[in-house]
């Protein structure tokens, strides 16, 4: 697009259909990298993406513009393959159109997305300035939804306060190298405080060690005086002890010789309670076998009692078994003869079955003739009752009973309906003789068919009769089966009786020979005592007479002398570890000497550390103090309070001249909280000369807030014209009117022509969706027609 040279103060209009690229061209009417309608009310580049509006893998952008006097050419290059990669280019043109990159200082445009960004801003300054002030892009974030971070750091650069936070930026670094020493200087300090601590603590660990020490001589004294009696007394008693060594080992003989006999008598009790668990054992494992021998017999004998007694019960229905077998053999010749007579009737029927089945054939045809004449009788009725009902139109009509009924056209077919009625009734006297024959035949038929059908009552007789003979056999049949097992019954009782006779034998030996075994198990257990009472009787003599010589021997105190050899070592060992606690307390009294010395001269250094912390932290709250002077909060915010009246009255000067005397806006910069507390803060508070109530403009209707925004917005432009020094010649808006009403956007047109006055602007370019803007505008550029 090569945009036309324009005189100044026009309003130029980008008009076209929906979706023909009007907001893509206004996005890419400037030389920053981001398109502002799509980049999510952030006008950083980092939050916007050409790579996501790229339709091919390669791609540019070129824009011709120029700033102040001085022609520019920006050039993005995009790579948008595997590797995504952006060259920006930054040109200053001469008059003959030579480029050569532009430059802040020593800063080149070198083709890094960097570097262009900062040259560029330090030609037109930050983009979210442009975008907030000049360029109202569509979805463009309110300046009333701005929160105080982002106002403060707009409003600093509007009003050149960086030099300002580039001090309080060199204050924030002096701080931190102040702090980086404070923490250094403060570890020293604590090193030298725990210092002194340690010093403290290792005299006074001295003074404990020789106290200690002192302690240990004396312990070490009085250890030595009961080790030299402890031995005194083990020498005595060790005297003794030699004189009496025979008597000594006659007693050892003894205990031996008793110890020996007593082990003798523990495995000779021990063997006569193992045999009493054998005995035990055996008797239990025997009469467990007989249990289970004899239960087994039992239930043989009661399997056989059942068979016998189930023979003799067959037995006792012998004559009731015999006197059936008779009857069914009377009975299968009975149903034989009755069976051949069945079959012979059923023979001499045939014939007649066919008969009849002719018979019904015939009737099914008559039946389907008589109905065809039924329904062509109903129908010739219905016929001539309409004929009848067309004829009767001849009585009603005026003209009836004259020639002219005759000869009237409108009649013709009453009068054909006339002339049916006769043949038609004729034809139905026909039909119903003809119904009437063909009725009196199909009963002739069924009658004769009913005879041909009945049963023959022989026939009938003789079937039930064979009937009856079946259920008798059935009757019979469990008795006639009982007639094979009759004759083997008497073997087979004769067989059972021998069974039973055996097992009951077999069962009393049984039993006898349990009771024969608990016999011999009691009178075992009851001569097992008797078995060992000699010997053992002879080992509890000698072990009682071992016992009596023992008694009567008297040793010295062995024991004494035990308690005297452990009284020594006892002396001896406490004696060497006092030498060893001596020794090891003498030892450390020198290391803690060394230690309380070496630390008194680090513990000397704690004034002049104290002193020189307590100078640096002074120094690092006035660091702090400049840090928020000159600080947001501070200057900063002192700064932004001047220049809000400033912006309110160019806000107002545009509502006053576009929209009348109603809203009068102001900007507050410190907000109430829910406690009731002041803060810093932003909002925009609009006094409706209607109501008389103020109110914030977020609390306003669509309309109205977008009248207060686009009023701050170019109040903002305007300032930066008039006031900062920053002049830019274009100004840009994307679809700001939508919410207006018809009215309201004319105005919201003169509001336009007014900013471009006041602000010495040379042109706006606008899209709009309202066709009675393009009206009004100075030029009209139709994208469809590009």
């Amino acid at each position: 697009m090569d945009l036309p040279d324009l005189s100044a103060g026009l309003l130029v209009a980008l008009v076209g259909p929906n979706g023909s690229g009007k907001s893509t061209i206004m996005d890419n009417l400037h030389p920053y990298r981001i398109m502002p309608s799509r980049a999510g009310g952030s006008y950083s580049p980092n939050a916007f993406s050409f790579y996501e509006q790229l339709s091919s893998e390669e791609a540019c952008k070129e824009l011709f513009w120029e700033h102040a006097g001085i022609r520019y050419r920006s050039l993005f290059k995009f790579q948008n393959g595997k590797r995504r990669k952006t060259e920006a280019y930054l040109f200053v043109l001469d008059e003959n159109d030579n480029s050569e990159p532009a430059a802040n200082g020593n800063l080149v445009s070198d083709g890094k997305t960097d570097t262009y960004d900062k040259v560029l801003e330090s030609i037109l300054g930050s983009p979210d300035t442009f975008f907030t002030s000049v360029f109202s892009a569509q979805n463009r974030k309110p300046i009333s939804s701005y929160g105080n971070a982002e106002i403060k750091g707009l409003m600093a650069e509007l009003l050149g306060l960086d030099s300002i936070k580039e001090l309080g930026k060199k204050a924030a670094q002096v701080k931190n190298l102040l702090k980086a020493e404070l923490s250094t200087q403060q570890e020293k300090l604590g090193m030298a405080q725990m210092a002194k601590r340690q010093h403290e603590a290792a005299l006074h660990q001295v003074s404990e060690m020789e106290n200690t020490i002192a302690q240990l001589q004396t312990e070490k004294q009085t250890a030595h005086t009961q080790l030299r009696e402890a031995e005194r007394q083990l020498a005595a008693i060790t005297a003794q002890i030699q004189q009496s060594e025979s008597v000594i080992a006659r007693k050892a003989s003894l205990e031996q010789s008793k110890a020996h006999l007593e082990e003798r008598l523990r495995k000779l009790q021990a063997q006569q309670v193992q045999k009493q668990q054998q005995l035990e054992s055996e008797h239990q494992r025997e009469t467990i076998s007989l249990e289970r021998d004899i239960l087994s017999l039992q239930k043989s004998m009661e399997t056989a009692e059942a068979e016998i007694q189930k023979l003799q019960d067959l037995q006792s229905r012998a004559k009731s078994i015999q006197d059936a077998v008779q009857q069914e053999q009377a009975l299968r010749v009975q149903m034989e003869h009755t069976q051949q007579e069945i079959e012979k009737r059923e023979s001499a029927l045939s014939a007649q079955i066919a008969h009849a089945q002719a018979l019904q054939n015939t009737i099914t045809q008559q039946a389907q003739d008589l109905s065809v004449i039924k329904a062509n009788g109903e129908n010739l009725s219905r016929e001539k009752a309409d004929a009848e009902r067309q004829s009767a139109l001849i009585q009603e009509v005026p003209c009836s009973g004259t020639d002219l009924a005759q000869r009237c056209k409108l009649l013709a077919d009453a009068r054909a309906a006339g002339e049916k009625i006769q043949p038609i009734t004729i034809q139905i006297s026909t039909l119903r003789e003809k119904y009437r024959a063909a009725k009196e035949a199909l009963d002739q038929k069924r009658a004769a068919l009913t005879a041909a059908s009945a049963e023959d009552p022989e026939l009938v007789a003789c079937k039930n009769r064979l009937k009856a003979i079946q259920s008798t056999l059935a009757s019979i049949h469990p008795l006639v089966m009982e007639a094979s097992l009759l004759e083997q019954a008497e073997k087979q009782l004769a067989q059972w009786s021998e069974t039973l006779a055996a097992k009951q034998r077999e069962q009393a030996e049984k039993t006898a020979r349990k009771a024969q075994a608990t016999t011999a198990f009691q009178a075992a257990i009851t001569a097992l005592p008797q078995e060992f009472a000699e010997e053992t009787a002879n080992l509890d003599a000698e072990i009682q007479r071992i016992v009596t010589e023992l008694s009567a021997i008297v040793l010295p105190d062995i024991q004494s002398k035990a308690e005297r050899e452990s009284a020594c070592k006892l002396a001896s060992d406490t004696l060497e570890r006092i030498e060893t606690a001596i020794q090891q307390s003498q030892n450390r009294l020198i290391d803690a000497k060394a230690q309380a010395q070496s630390l008194l001269s680090a513990a000397n250094d704690i004034s002049a550390l104290q002193d020189q912390v307590n100078r640096m932290g002074e120094e690092m709250r006035h660091w702090e103090m400049f840090i928020k002077a000159f600080g947001n909060d501070g200057i900063i915010a002192l700064s932004i309070d001047d220049v809000g009246p400033t912006l309110s009255a160019y806000a107002n000067d545009l509502l006053m001249a576009c929209y009348g005397p109603r809203f009068t806006v102001s900007i507050q910069t410190q907000t109430t909280n829910a406690k009731g507390e002041d803060r810093e803060g932003f909002d925009i508070a609009v006094f409706d000369a209607e109501t008389q109530e103020s109110k914030s403009v977020e609390k306003m209707s669509g309309g109205e807030r977008v009248w207060i925004n686009e009023a701050m917005t170019r109040a903002i432009a305007l300032f930066l014209a008039k006031e900062s020094g920053q002049q830019y010649a274009t100004l840009f808006t994307d679809e700001a009117d939508g919410a207006l009403d018809p009215d309201r956007k004319r105005r919201f047109m003169h509001m336009k022509r007014e900013v471009l006055k006041l602000g010495g602007y040379t042109r706006e370019y606008f899209v709009s969706q309202t066709p009675e803007l393009w009206e009004m505008a100075d030029y009209i550029l139709d994208v469809s027609k590009l």
